[in-house]
């Protein structure tokens, strides 16, 4: 255990940082805001396609390293790879170099040509330890669009050989500490990579309190005008990738018959995707395109708006590899914003939270088109039972899935395996 000191973390993303969207909640809040609150200094290495050479830039509480970032083609994405874990080396090799006192870190978060960087520093640096956050299984999701055709066989060779051959077998085992999204993830690479289950502990998402809160009733009426919805409407929202991999139209169709019954029933979908067009199609043709509405894209800040004006939300998840071990960001948001929540419980970390909270209702992916009208008329009618199961879900949150209090998790994580990582 190690007491005290300063901590420096170099944090490797494979997130290209914009300004419209800098980083992923979860590392927005643990390793913009409350870390370095706690003293840190938090420097982001990061991919940018809005730079054209190495850049140096403070941005809010971190310090940012970009490397140019070339999306273009398959080919160039390869180029920028190598680029960025050779600018990630350099660089991080220097600061290591130049400061020899304190307590150092180097972690990576999803990239593979970063955990390359890692453990080439491990390596030059034994005494700095390394550590590998993953938040989703790249691999395993790239298998599932390739059964479903929306991926080449070639692209799934690319997925295949960074993010199972060279991460799984060459990378995470190599690693000092591993941070798993979820449970379910530690016990999968504990169970098929050997790796120990107490060289893991799971790092799940969660949600800022002071992001993601409830409204006061007069707040909500007011944006509620603002963005067109009346004070007596009843909103759904489903907040997330639109994508057809997610099958947001499973539950758009479940919900038109519901739609159709009650007019101040609204159901607002933010976000985009691949999805978009036939779902436009589809809503024109059973007449409820007036009572759906699809905002698109939304910066991240805008976000919490739609949140705020909304009632219930919905995390459905097509219970697939990928998405069993996953921790749902927007189900913590929902329960944080006051919002019931509607979940699939097929998905283990909704099981867990919903179950414990009492913030909702579970119901099976595959029993989604009889028992989800029933579900949301029950709720769409009863204001009471929204504002019990609201106040629970949100408390529950509140209490332990904040942003945080994950901070302090590995803030005593870093501290107490620090002397052993060494």
């Amino acid at each position: 255990m190690v007491s005290g000191g300063k901590i420096k973390l170099f944090l490797i993303k494979k997130q290209p940082f914009t300004e419209y969207f800098p980083a992923w909640p979860e590392v927005n809040g643990v390793y913009n805001k409350y870390l370095p609150s706690m003293g840190y200094e938090i420097w982001w290495i990061s991919p940018s396609p809005d730079v054209n050479k190495p850049t140096l830039k403070k941005w809010e509480n971190v310090n940012l390293y970009l490397v140019p970032f070339d999306n273009s083609s398959v080919f160039m994405k390869f180029i920028s790879q190598i680029r960025f874990a050779i600018s990630a080396f350099k660089f991080i090799h220097d600061q290591l170099k130049n400061s020899k006192k304190g307590l150092q870190i180097v972690q990576v978060r999803d990239s593979v040509e970063g955990g390359l960087a890692a453990l080439v520093l491990k390596y030059k640096h034994p005494e700095v330890p390394v550590v590998f956050n993953y938040s989703f299984l790249f691999y395993e999701g790239a298998y599932e669009e390739l059964k479903d055709g929306r991926i080449s066989f070639f692209k799934f060779i690319y997925w295949w050989f960074f993010y199972k051959f060279i991460l799984y077998y060459l990378l995470l085992p190599h690693f000092d500490l591993i941070l798993p999204i979820s449970r379910e993830m530690r016990v999968k690479f504990a169970r098929e990579l050997g790796i120990p289950e107490d060289r893991q502990v799971p790092l799940p998402l969660g949600f800022d309190p002071y992001v993601f809160h409830p409204p006061s009733k007069s707040e909500k009426i007011e944006l509620r005008k603002l963005l067109g919805f009346g004070s007596k409407d009843v909103i759904l929202l489903y907040s997330g990738s639109i994508n057809k991999s997610r099958q947001v139209s499973k539950f758009v169709r479940a919900l038109t018959p519901i739609l159709k019954k009650y007019k101040n029933l609204k159901l607002l979908l933010v976000g985009d995707g691949d999805e978009i067009v036939e779902l436009n199609q589809y809503l024109n043709s059973v007449g409820v395109k007036d009572q759906v509405i699809l905002t698109g894209r939304i910066a991240f800040k805008e976000i919490p708006k739609y949140y705020w004006i909304s009632d219930i939300g919905l995390s459905f998840i097509k219970p697939k590899e990928m998405y069993l071990v996953s921790s749902p960001c927007k189900l913590f948001e929902y329960l944080g914003s006051g919002l019931v929540v509607i979940a699939n419980s097929e998905v283990p970390e909704q099981k867990r939270v919903m179950s414990s909270s009492k913030g909702g209702i579970l119901m099976p992916w595959n029993n989604l088109e009889d028992s989800l009208i029933i579900v949301v008329e029950e709720l769409a009618v009863s204001p009471k039972l929204r504002r019990k199961m609201s106040i629970l879900g949100y408390r529950h949150v509140t209490k332990n899935r904040s942003f945080k209090n994950y901070s302090q998790l590995v803030d005593n994580q870093y501290r107490r395996n620090m002397g052993d990582m060494r």
